[in-house]
Formats: C-alpha cells, structure tokens, sequence
C-alpha cells in the first residue's frame, strides 16, 4: 500500500511585530500555497472569542474553516482543544517538548493537541488543495518542528525585525478588527519587548540546528527591500526556487482574500499594498528604550546586522 505524501508544513517562527502576518499573506498569494495566519489560535480567538476569519466571515461560518474544523476537533469543544494547549505549549514545557518522543503517553494533553492538529492539517490540505501550508503561529517550540505531528513534513522560516521596531510597534495602541466587543492588542513595556525578542531567537537557533537544510533566517527588512529576492528564496526552501510572483510589480503586491485566524489587523488589507519598511520607531521611539534595547539584544541582534 502506497503512503501519502507527507503535507508540507511551513512555520513561521520568531517575534510578534515582526511582520509575520504580511509575510504569510504574501506567501499564500503563490500558486500551491495556503495562508493561515496564526493557526493554534484557531480554537481560542476564532470559535471562542468570535474573532472573523481573513476573508471577513465568522470563523464557525466560513467556508474554508467551518468543514475543516468541524472534522479536525471531532467530539472536543473549543475549549478544550485551546486547554490542551495552555498546558502543554508554554515556556516552563520548553524541555518536555524539546525530548519529548513520538507519542509521549505520559502528556496526554499534548497527545490530544497533537491529535487534532494532525486532522486539522490533513483537512486543511484537501479542503485547499495546497501544497504548502503556511502557520506563522510564531512559536519556536511548535511540536509539528519536532516530529510529533503525524502526516506532515515539517520547515521554519525566522523572521527577524530591528529588536528597537519590534519593541516600539508592542508600545502602540492597537485594536482588534472586527470583533463583537471592542478589544485591544497587548502591551509591552521595552525591556520586557527587548528579553522576549532575544528568547525567541536563541530558540529559533536551537530549532534551525534540528531541521538543518529546512530552515532558514529572513530578515524584515530584506523583504521589504526585495520582495522577489526574498519570496523566492523561501520557495526554494520548500522546493520551488522558481515560483510564480504575478501578484507582485517592484514594491507593490496584489493581495486577495486569505483565510487567516488572529495576528495583525493588516490581515484584512486587500488589493494594491505597498511594500515598504515601517520606521517611525526611529523618530518616534524612545531615546532611553533603544539604549536599554541595545543591552539587552546585543549578541542576537549582532549576528543578524542590526547595528
């Protein structure tokens, strides 16, 4: 009996703020490629929170998520899919997942997460017909990074941004679009910004060591100044060095509807959408921030040309 083929799974791992939600739309704008946006919050932001889908629909409604979820969590509720992954999926689990074999029997919450999710890929996959599926859930520690989901073929892309833009885009006063009830996005002060940062890139590190030839390490900003350079180099990373960039002329991208779950409100953003770098934190941010920033980041902030 012939095995399917393994799904391709690309996650986009690293810091919130640090253009993540562009990236996987840019990416699911490539033939064969499908955007989810920030796809473990599915279950918490999407069908409990009542958080809209990227096309505008409630997520339950969707015709994208509504057969793909109902099939993935079976007789689970959302809450508990979404309690599965806030015992499992936290710092203080780092080393239970980092050696944690096939099927830990002793974890059954992550047992259960890791069961769902490997429905929610497979249905996702032919629901779309996608060869790749882009998850920029952002988490280092993912256990699909680490062989414990079945079915798929696992690859990481770091996204790195200026630690100073990251910390000062965490400062601002964002909203969450299209929710029943008016809600904010988090804040963070600077050098909770600048510790965070450095965390995720030291376990980004750890994990590009363990994936070898499917990982790699995109900059922001090197997106922004070559869209096409740099599109194309992930494609290559997934196999396609060639891909098609229709939608893309110079700067600007043609962006259509994706069908994405949390992560930046741009994910509602359609057509013509100029690709430039964000720097008002150099004007704008504070002086005394960038100075504790450059403390705080140095050796990380260093080995990816951030001066």
């Amino acid at each position: 009996m012939t095995m399917p083929e393994p799904i391709k799974v690309l996650y986009v791992i690293g810091k919130g703020r640090s253009g993540s939600t562009l990236v996987d739309m840019l990416l699911g704008e490539m033939d064969g490629w499908c955007s989810t946006g920030e796809l473990w919050r599915v279950w918490s932001r999407g069908m409990v929170d009542g958080e809209p889908c990227g096309c505008g629909a409630p997520i339950p409604d969707c015709s994208i998520w509504k057969p793909v979820l109902e099939a993935a969590r079976g007789s689970a509720t959302p809450q508990e899919i979404e309690e599965w992954r806030l015992r499992a999926l936290r710092w203080h689990t780092a080393h239970r997942i980092w050696n944690a074999d096939e099927s830990p029997k002793d974890w059954p919450e992550l047992t259960q997460w890791v069961e769902v999710f490997a429905k929610l890929y497979s249905e996702l996959a032919q629901q779309t017909g996608a060869r790749v599926i882009v998850d920029s859930s952002k988490w280092p520690l993912h256990p699909g990074l680490f062989g414990l989901i079945p079915g798929i073929e696992p690859y990481a892309l770091q996204l790195v941004r200026d630690p100073r833009a990251v910390a000062y885009s965490w400062q601002r006063k964002k909203a969450y679009l299209g929710s029943e009830k008016q809600r904010w996005m988090k804040r963070f002060p600077a050098w909770h910004s600048g510790l965070s940062w450095s965390a995720r890139q030291m376990m980004c590190e750890a994990v590009k060591g363990r994936l070898g030839d499917r990982a790699m390490t995109l900059r922001y900003e090197s997106l922004m100044k070559n869209p096409a350079e740099a599109l194309a180099e992930v494609s290559g990373l997934m196999g396609d060095p060639h891909p098609s960039l229709g939608f893309l002329d110079g700067k600007m991208a043609r962006l259509g509807t994706h069908h994405t779950v949390g992560g930046n409100p741009n994910r509602f953003e359609r057509g013509p959408v100029e690709l430039r770098e964000d720097e008002k934190w150099k004007a704008e941010g504070s002086s005394i921030d960038r100075l504790l920033l450059l403390a705080l980041t140095g050796p990380f902030r260093q080995r990816y040309g951030y001066k």
